[in-house]
């Protein structure tokens, strides 16, 4: 009985795509993008002279959230979009207050609602998971495409995930493309991963294997191993390229490595069949019983196989 390939579906890395967005500030700063680029008032100061924004940074930098809290309530009440934006995420991270999602909520929505993108990225986080305030799809949907079309990369991720799956407006897949494209080539690998499946299954946009190759080799660059791993997929099968075993294992390697269940059976499922690696039992149960130790059912088909179960 031949051992199958084992693919993470688009749905199951969509879910992996919505915790992306619960970690946005660090995925921004990963991109290169830069927060806090929104003050909302005009600065009286010198030149050479920090601002009170410049000064309530540093001493948010130096873990002085006491000093910093104080500055930034202060420009809040008098409009600062950043201060009111900034107050938003001590609440949140709990940082020098307690925490509290419904504060911070508070915050986002007083910056949100003055045109601050990463506020309303980060209330459209609050209304898609239920956090601070009721759950609320189309709240959260809305909020995002306020931030995207002022091209806040994450928001602009978020909504494709929604149009994609549908939640919290209608299913439009071409859409979903529309505001995956410019994300994915702004570097971010797990839009780079999401186009490629797009391509791949011709889904929304012309099926392309190219372009599917292209996004996931992307994407395999920045060490994301659902991109290895579906590489190693469309060279085992020859998608888009001449099948080559070799490459494909040394694909699934490199996925397995980084803890990838599905890429572990591919690899065990390799070394079983000898294929594009030495034939070698010990090592395909060595795989196959780490995938199954994450709950994987084509692992423990596989170590059955093996009379190692």
């Amino acid at each position: 009985m031949k051992s199958p390939l084992c693919t993470m579906t688009l749905a199951a890395l969509l879910l992996a795509g919505a915790a992306c967005a619960q970690s946005g500030k660090e995925a921004e700063k990963q991109s290169g993008a830069q927060p806090g680029a929104q003050s909302g008032a005009q600065s009286d100061e010198q030149p050479g002279e920090k601002s009170e924004l410049e000064q309530a940074d540093d001493a948010y930098r130096a873990m002085d959230y006491k000093t910093a809290r104080q500055i930034w309530q202060s420009e809040a009440e008098a409009g600062s979009l950043e201060a009111q934006y900034r107050l938003g995420v001590l609440f949140e991270n709990g940082e020098g207050v307690m925490r509290d999602l419904a504060t911070a909520a508070q915050w986002y929505r007083l910056a949100a609602d003055g045109g601050h993108a990463e506020a309303q990225h980060d209330l459209g986080v609050f209304y898609e998971n239920g956090e601070g305030l009721d759950q609320d799809y189309a709240a959260a949907a809305a909020l995002y495409r306020q931030a995207a079309e002022q091209d806040h990369m994450l928001a602009q991720y978020a909504l494709a995930m929604m149009y994609r799956q549908g939640i919290g407006v209608s299913q439009d897949i071409a859409e979903a493309h529309r505001w995956l494209r410019p994300v994915a080539e702004r570097g971010y690998a797990v839009a780079q991963v999401n186009l490629a499946f797009l391509y791949r299954d011709g889904l929304g946009v012309e099926r392309d294997l190219n372009e599917a190759l292209r996004w996931f080799r992307e994407a395999a660059s920045r060490e994301h191993p659902v991109a290895q791993n579906n590489l190693g997929i469309m060279y085992h099968r020859g998608m888009g390229v001449p099948r080559d075993p070799e490459a494909a294992a040394a694909w699934f390697e490199k996925a397995a490595r980084s803890g990838l269940a599905n890429a572990q059976v591919n690899l065990g499922a390799s070394y079983e069949r000898g294929e594009g690696v030495a034939q070698d039992y010990q090592k395909a149960e060595q795989w196959y019983r780490l995938a199954a130790n994450q709950g994987s059912e084509e692992a423990r088909q596989g170590l059955a196989r093996l009379g190692a179960d």
